[in-house]
C-alpha cells in the first residue's frame, strides 16, 4: 500500500512539474516535429519561429487546456508558400498529430495540402479547418463521417468534386459546416433535415444539380446562417413556396444567389421571410425576381445592415420605412426600378455605407438629404436616367467616400463647385453626361485617385495642370469631349495603366512626359490634332497591348521602335501622314499575347463593379459557437472597349471578343516600297489593313501562313503581279479587297474566294476570273515573267478541269435519257405505264388550270 501511495505522490509531483513548465515534454517534442515538415517543405524558412523555449502552451497558434498542460487547439494556418508551391501537392502526415490525444481543433487552412496520409488521427476532433487548400481526397470525407464529436467542418475553397457524401449530414453534432467554393455535383441529399444541431450552414459556389426544397430546413431551429449559389445557374432551382413551410429557424445570415429561386413557381421573394425578424444580412441577388421593392424586410428586420437584390426584375419605385434604419448595404443595381429616389432617405438612413442602383430607370435629381450620409463609402447611380444640375458639394465633408459614380446619366452643367473633405476617393466617373465647362482644377487635389472618368461629354478648354498631382492614377479617360491645346509637360504619372484622349483636339507632338508611364497597357491618342513624328521612346511600354494613334497628323516614317512592343494585341496607325516603308521588324512582335507573360488581361478595364464577399468568422471557446459577419468589397474589373476598322467598317470590341482579337491597321497614309515577307510571320493577327497608300511590289505569298486572318485589305496602292493562290488556305478569310491596284491574272477558285463581290477587284484591269465578270480564256494576257507564267499554267489547267465537268455532265445526262428511252421502246408494259402516268399528269394540270 505504501508503496502505491509513493508512485501517486511522484505521479503528482510530475504533473505539477510540467504544468509548471506549461505543456507536457512529449508534446513538445511533437510540437518541434511538426515545426521540422514545415520548414522542410517551405525551402528551409522557418515557418514557426516562436515555436522555441520550454512553455509550448505560449507558442503561436497552440493553446492549451486548462488546468491540464495538455494541447488542446493547433492552428498552422497559411504556413506554406503557397506562391512558390503553385504546382505542387503536399501530403498533411497526420501521424504528427499522434502526440497530442487532446487535441480537439486543427486549423490547416491557407496551405497546400492535397490529402492526409493517415486519417485515423483525425477522428476525435472536434473542429477541423481545412479551407483554402488543394484537398480532392474523397476518402477524407469518408472517414471523416466516422467521428463521433465534430463540431465545426471547413473545407471550403478546396478542389473537390463528385457528390458530396450523404453520410456526412449524419454527424448529429456538426454546429458549422462549410463546403463552399468546390466542385461538388449532383443533388442536395435530403438528409440534410437530420443535422439537428446546426448553427451555420454554407453550401455556395459549387455546381449541384436539381432542385432544393427550403422546407427540408424547416425543423432545423438553431440555424443561424445559410448560404447556397450555383457556379452554373442553369442546373441548380431552389424552391421556397413549394411545399410551404412554417420554419422553425430565425435567420441572421442568408444567401441565396445565382439559384433560379422559385424560377418554376412565381419567381417571387420567398414568402418565409414575412416570418424572419433577425436578419443581418440577406442576399437574393441573380434570380430574375419579379414585383416590387420589399420595403416589408426592412420593417420586420430593424437590424439588417445587408440587404443585397442585384440583377433580378424588380419594378415601380424605391420606398423605405417611416421610420430610421440602421442599413449599411443597399445593392440593387441591374432591376427595372424607376422613379425618384426619396428625397428623405438621407434622414432614413443615417448609417448607409454602400449605395449601389446602378442600371435601372432612375429619374430626377439627387436628393439634397445625401449630404446626410456621413458614413457614405460607395455611391453609384450610373447608367440610369438621373437629370438636373449636378451638384458636386453635396458630397463634400464626407470623410469615407471612396467611389463615387455617376456616369452615363443626363447630369447637366458644370463641376466647378468643389469637391471638399473626400480625401479617400479612389473613384470618380461623371462620363456620358451633358456635363459643360472645363475640368476644374480641384481635382488635383484628390490625390488619392486611381480611376477618374469624364468621357462622352461636352467639356471645353485645356487640361489643367493640377492633374499632374493625381501619380497614383490608373485610368483617365477624357475622351468624346472638346478639350484643345497640348498636354502638360508635367503629365508624367507612372502609374498610369489606361489613357483615353481620343475624339478631342489636342495638339502638338505627343508629350515626353508619357514615356515615364512604363505600365501602359491602353493608349489612345486617336482622332486628335497630334503632330509630329511618333517618339522613339514608344518601346518603353513593355506592357503596351493597344497603340491607337488613328486620325492625327503624325510625320515621318514608323520607328523599329515599335517592334519592341512585344504585348501587341491591336495597332492603329492609319489617317496619318506617315511615309517611308513598313519596318520588316513588325514580323517580330507577337500580336496576341505572349505565352510566356502575364496577361494584363486579367486586370483589364477598371471600372469597378464591386463584388461582394461576406465571411463567417467563426469562435469556439468549448462552451458554444459564436460568429460575426465580416464583408470585403472587392473590384473587380470590367471591360475596356476598343474601336478598331476590320472588314471594312468600325467594330466595338471588348470583353472576351477584345480578348482574342488583334490586328494592324496601317491605312490612309503615304508608305511605300514592298509589303515585308516578315508580317507573314504575324500568325494570331485577325486583321491587317495596308490600303490608301503608295505600297509597290508582288503580294507576298508569306500572307498564306496567317491561319487566324479574318480580315484584309490591300486596296489603292500600286501592287503588281497576280494574288496568290496560296491565299485560298485562309479558312477564316471573309473580307478580302485588293480593288484599285495593278494586279493580274487569274483570281484563285477557292469556295470562298468566290463569296468575294466584285468590288474586291476593281480598278485591276488586268484580272481575270468569273467574280471579276471576265472570263480569262478570252482575256488577252501575256505573262511578264516566269513566275507570271507558271500562275498562268495553273490558271488555264484549272479551266480546263471546269470545262471537262461541264462536258461530263452533259454526257451523263444524255446517257441517262438514252437509257430510259431504249429500256420504254423494249418493254411494252412499263411504257403502258409511263404513257399512262404522263396522261394522268397533264389531265391534272389541264384541270388545275
Amino acid at each position: 500500500m505504501s508503496g502505491r501511495l509513493v508512485v501517486a505522490v511522484i505521479l503528482v509531483f510530475e504533473l505539477a512539474h510540467h504544468a509548471c513548465n506549461g505543456c507536457l515534454e512529449k508534446e513538445r517534442l511533437g510540437l518541434l516535429e511538426v515545426k521540422r515538415f514545415f520548414n522542410a517543405h517551405n525551402f528551409s524558412i522557418d515557418s514557426l519561429p516562436s515555436w522555441s523555449g520550454r512553455n509550448c502552451c505560449e507558442w503561436d497558434g497552440v493553446q492549451c487546456h486548462s488546468p491540464t498542460p495538455h494541447i488542446l487547439r493547433l492552428s498552422l494556418s497559411t504556413l506554406l508558400d503557397i506562391d512558390h508551391s503553385q504546382h505542387m501537392l503536399y501530403l498533411f502526415h497526420a501521424s504528427l498529430l499522434n502526440p497530442f490525444p487532446k487535441l480537439e481543433s486543427l486549423d490547416l487552412s491557407h496551405n497546400a495540402f492535397s490529402a492526409f496520409t493517415n486519417h485515423k488521427y483525425l477522428k476525435n476532433l472536434r473542429e477541423l479547418t481545412l479551407n483554402n487548400n488543394r484537398f480532392n481526397d474523397s476518402k477524407l470525407l469518408q472517414e471523416l463521417c466516422k467521428t463521433k464529436h465534430l463540431v465545426k467542418l471547413d473545407i471550403s475553397s478546396n478542389n473537390f468534386s463528385g457528390e458530396f457524401p450523404e453520410c456526412v449530414m449524419n454527424i448529429s453534432s456538426l454546429e458549422f459546416l462549410d463546403i463552399s467554393s468546390n466542385q461538388f455535383t449532383g443533388t442536395l441529399p435530403s438528409t440534410i433535415s437530420t443535422l439537428k444541431s446546426i448553427k451555420i450552414l454554407q453550401l455556395d459556389d459549387n455546381n449541384f444539380q436539381g432542385t432544393f426544397s427550403m422546407a427540408l430546413l424547416a425543423n432545423l431551429s438553431n440555424l443561424k446562417v445559410f448560404q447556397l449559389s450555383t457556379k452554373n445557374t442553369n442546373n441548380l432551382q431552389v424552391q421556397t413556396e413549394t411545399p410551404s413551410f412554417l420554419p422553425t429557424f430565425q435567420l441572421n445570415v442568408l444567401k441565396l444567389s445565382h439559384c433560379n429561386l422559385n424560377s418554376k413557381t412565381s419567381s417571387k421573394i420567398p414568402m418565409f421571410l414575412m416570418s424572419q425578424h433577425a436578419l443581418k444580412f440577406l442576399d437574393l441577388s441573380h434570380n430574375n425576381l419579379v414585383g416590387t421593392f420589399p420595403v416589408w424586410l426592412l420593417k420586420n428586420n430593424t437590424d439588417l445592415e445587408y440587404l443585397i437584390l442585384t440583377n433580378n426584375s424588380l419594378t415601380a419605385t424605391l420606398h423605405l420605412p417611416p421610420f430610421k434604419h440602421h442599413l449599411l448595404h443597399l445593392r440593387l443595381s441591374c432591376n427595372t426600378l424607376h422613379g425618384h429616389l426619396p428625397y428623405h432617405m438621407g434622414f432614413l438612413l443615417p448609417s448607409l455605407s454602400h449605395f449601389n442602383v446602378s442600371r435601372n430607370s432612375f429619374e430626377g435629381n439627387i436628393p439634397l438629404s445625401i449630404r446626410k450620409l456621413q458614413s457614405l463609402n460607395i455611391f453609384d447611380l450610373s447608367n440610369n436616367k438621373f437629370s438636373g444640375k449636378i451638384r458636386m458639394s453635396i458630397f463634400s465633408s464626407m470623410p469615407e467616400l471612396s467611389r463615387l459614380q455617376l456616369g452615363n446619366n443626363n447630369f447637366s452643367g458644370n463641376i466647378e463647385d468643389e469637391l471638399q473633405d473626400s480625401p479617400d476617393l479612389i473613384v470618380l466617373d461623371i462620363s456620358e453626361n451633358r456635363i459643360s465647362g472645363s475640368i476644374p482644377r480641384w481635382i488635383g487635389n484628390l490625390t488619392d485617385l486611381l480611376y477618374l472618368q469624364l468621357s462622352q461629354n461636352h467639356l471645353k478648354g485645356k487640361l489643367p495642370i493640377e492633374l499632374c498631382s493625381l501619380q497614383f492614377l490608373k485610368f483617365f479617360d477624357v475622351s468624346g469631349n472638346q478639350l484643345h491645346g497640348s498636354i502638360p509637360s508635367c503629365f508624367n504619372i507612372p502609374s498610369l495603366n489606361y489613357l483615353y484622349m481620343q475624339h478631342n483636339n489636342f495638339s502638338g507632338p505627343i508629350p515626353k512626359a508619357f514615356s515615364k508611364s512604363k505600365e501602359l497597357v491602353a493608349f489612345d491618342l486617336s482622332q486628335n490634332r497630334f503632330s509630329g513624328h511618333i517618339p522613339s521612346w514608344i518601346n518603353k511600354f513593355s506592357s503596351l497591348q493597344f497603340l491607337l494613334l488613328k486620325g492625327n497628323h503624325l510625320r515621318g516614317s514608323i520607328p523599329r521602335h515599335v517592334c519592341g512592343l512585344r504585348e501587341m494585341s491591336i495597332m492603329d496607325l492609319s489617317g496619318n501622314k506617315l511615309k517611308g516603308s513598313i519596318p520588316s521588324c513588325l514580323g517580330n512582335m507577337s500580336f496576341g499575347i505572349s505565352k510566356g507573360s502575364k496577361s494584363s488581361y486579367e486586370s483589364m478595364g477598371l471600372d469597378f463593379k464591386s463584388v461582394f464577399f461576406v465571411e463567417i468568422d467563426v469562435l469556439f471557446d468549448g462552451k458554444g459557437m459564436f460568429w460575426r459577419i465580416s464583408h470585403e468589397d472587392k473590384y473587380s474589373e470590367g471591360e475596356i472597349e476598343v474601336n478598331f476598322m476590320t472588314k471594312n467598317r468600325l467594330e466595338q470590341y471588348k470583353g472576351n471578343i477584345l480578348k482574342y482579337m488583334c490586328g494592324l491597321d496601317l491605312s490612309n497614309n503615304e508608305l511605300s516600297g514592298t509589303i515585308p515577307p516578315q508580317i507573314g510571320y504575324l500568325h494570331k493577327i485577325h486583321a491587317l489593313n495596308f490600303s490608301h497608300n503608295k505600297l509597290k511590289g508582288r503580294i507576298p505569298e508569306t500572307l498564306c501562313e496567317l491561319k487566324q486572318m479574318e480580315s484584309l485589305d490591300l486596296s489603292y496602292n500600286l501592287l503588281s503581279g497576280g494574288i496568290p493562290s496560296n491565299l485560298s488556305q485562309l479558312d477564316f478569310l471573309s473580307f478580302f479587297n485588293v480593288s484599285y491596284n495593278n494586279l493580274s491574272g487569274v483570281i484563285p477558285m477557292s469556295p470562298h474566294f468566290r463569296t468575294f463581290v466584285e468590288g474586291s477587284y476593281l480598278g485591276n484591269p488586268n484580272l481575270c476570273g468569273v467574280v471579276a465578270g471576265k472570263g480569262c480564256s478570252s482575256h488577252k494576257w501575256k505573262p511578264r515573267n516566269q513566275y507570271e507564267g507558271l500562275m498562268r499554267d495553273e490558271d488555264d489547267k484549272i479551266n480546263e478541269y471546269v470545262e471537262t465537268f461541264y462536258w461530263s455532265f452533259v454526257a451523263s445526262y444524255l446517257m441517262v435519257l438514252l437509257g430510259l428511252v431504249i429500256v420504254l421502246f423494249v418493254n411494252p408494259r412499263w411504257r403502258g405505264i409511263w404513257f399512262y402516268f404522263v396522261h394522268l399528269c397533264c389531265s391534272y394540270l389541264f384541270n388545275y388550270v
